[in-house]
């Protein structure tokens, strides 16, 4: 059994198990999904036992109904990497450096083209698998505070 907390301040879900714990984005829904997949989770709000599967759906909601709202109230979109460290991409002279480093989407788009995040098959495998995710404002602002006091933890 793994044990399941969703951090929505920092867009991230904590799993817990018998090797120990792991953070992924909430953007990383494959990811999540291959880590939960059929198990049985307690997914901790008020202790209700679920499975992955439930857990992984109720996430992909959140993230369509922020970014959803974002789109609607013409709210600027971001991307960035949930990776530590520096995530290049050649063929189109992008780099991504780190999780604090956020891009405005429209400048990706008017850059490289309306359709270039499905397009370039390096960017589709990055935002498939979790690496990179699109956040509104409103989330960009909670992921940054959230990485703030991750660092001041650190420090």
């Amino acid at each position: 059994m793994k044990i399941v907390f969703l951090n929505i301040k920092a867009r991230m879900i904590e799993i817990y198990d018998k090797n120990g714990m792991k953070n992924i984005s909430l953007s990383g829904v494959k990811r999540i999904k291959e880590e939960l997949k059929n198990d049985d989770v307690l997914y901790i709000t008020n202790a209700v036992k679920t499975t992955g599967s439930e857990v992984v759906k109720m996430i992909s909601g959140i993230n369509d109904k922020s970014l959803n709202s974002a789109i609607e109230n013409d709210e600027n979109l971001y991307i960035r990497s949930t990776e530590k460290g520096v995530i290049r991409i050649e063929a189109l002279k992008l780099s991504f450096n780190g999780p604090d480093d956020f891009k405005p989407l429209d400048d990706i788009l008017s850059k490289f083209g309306k359709d270039i995040l499905d397009k370039n098959r390096t960017l589709k495998k990055l935002r498939e698998n979790g690496s990179i995710e699109i956040l509104s404002e409103h989330d960009v602002d909670a992921v940054s505070n959230y990485l703030k006091q991750e660092k001041a933890i650190r420090q």
